[in-house]
């Protein structure tokens, strides 16, 4: 109901209001500078057919606010496989696995160069273990049958039953947006 919709609101928003501001590059040391061509250009990665790292925590927290509204599970992966060339064989092979697992190309972001964010709707933390699980043994098999020699890390974080912020949620899986 509306009522129930806007305390989600506002404590998302308190939520907020808590955690830490980000740093600007001086402070941390970090002179990199984005330039036009590290923005995002349409929806998706044309690398991967992930969604753009940039729009993950908006659509985490309407993805939260949707399953708190509708009394439902919601689980976030984490998935990293440090130095995974994205345009390679094996790249475009994981790409697709991922896409068809997750079923919906806008509830999958990149995460920096070698990693990526799932939202996985209406699925508690059991059904995530044991999809994790079968996607940690498929997409190991397809590293290993190409002697990539890379490793695949998954993390899990769900919301059930309780009201949480998309950064936070994020937090918890060990992705920091």
């Amino acid at each position: 109901n509306k009522e129930e919709e806007e305390d989600v609101l506002a404590f998302l928003n308190e939520e907020k209001k808590e955690e830490p501001e980000e740093t600007d590059n001086a402070s941390t040391g970090n002179n990199e500078s984005k330039t036009v061509e590290d923005e995002p250009k349409g929806l998706f990665c044309p690398d991967t057919g992930f969604g753009w790292e940039e729009y993950m925590l908006t659509r985490l927290d309407s993805e939260l606010l949707r399953s708190a509204s509708s009394d439902q599970d919601l689980s976030l992966f984490s998935i990293r496989i440090p130095d995974i060339d994205w345009t390679s064989e094996v790249g475009k092979t994981i790409s697709k696995i991922i896409l068809e697992k997750f079923k919906f190309n806008d509830l999958v972001f990149n995460y920096g160069s070698d990693g990526l964010s799932g939202i996985v709707q209406n699925q508690n933390t059991d059904q995530a273990l044991v999809t994790a699980e079968a996607l940690h043994g498929t997409l190991a098999k397809v590293l290993a049958e190409a002697n990539s020699g890379l490793s695949i890390f998954i993390g899990i974080s769900s919301r059930s039953l309780r009201l949480i912020s998309g950064a936070r949620l994020c937090g918890l899986s060990g992705v920091v947006y």
